[in-house]
């Protein structure tokens, strides 16, 4: 997992005893790396990276879209 962090505002001045700020604003966002790897129906081994994706997946499932 990777967890990307920004931040903005939080600014502010014065002047002759008056004055005023930003607002802080702050995003994180966390991002899952995954790999994978299925065996096809040829008994060849195809590895995939998926980056911020959802699969579902488990051993023993069997597809034939790798022949």
């Amino acid at each position: 997992m990777e967890t990307k962090v920004s931040g903005s505002g939080g600014g502010g001045t014065t002047f002759r005893g008056t004055g005023g700020n930003s607002n802080v604003h702050i995003t994180s966002k966390t991002v899952v790396h995954d790999q994978i790897f299925l065996e096809g129906l040829n008994c060849r081994e195809y590895s995939f990276q998926l980056s911020d994706f959802n699969v579902a997946c488990r051993e023993g499932n069997r597809k034939d879209f790798f022949r």
